[in-house]
């Protein structure tokens, strides 16, 4: 009764016709990742493509309690 499902990143459609997120993922459609401000975020990668991650705060230390997340999104 929902119709499409546009949830992304492994989310689903509850009883509502909302998505539910996994884990760390907010949004409408779970397209964000809860993550503390200015750290996190997604990351794509795919074939021949090459990344170079590195701490946005380096070479300091980030301060206690900040956390930050990733999502890396690979297109094969």
């Amino acid at each position: 009764h929902c119709g499409k499902n546009y949830c992304k990143h492994g989310g689903f459609l509850n009883h509502r016709c909302q998505c539910h997120c996994p884990d760390h993922l907010i949004g409408s459609t779970c397209q964000h990742v809860n993550t503390d401000r200015d750290c996190g975020g997604i990351i794509d990668v795919g074939i021949g493509k090459e990344v170079h991650i590195q701490s946005t705060n380096y070479p300091y230390q980030y301060p206690v309690g900040k956390i930050c997340r990733w999502l890396f999104r690979v297109c094969i």
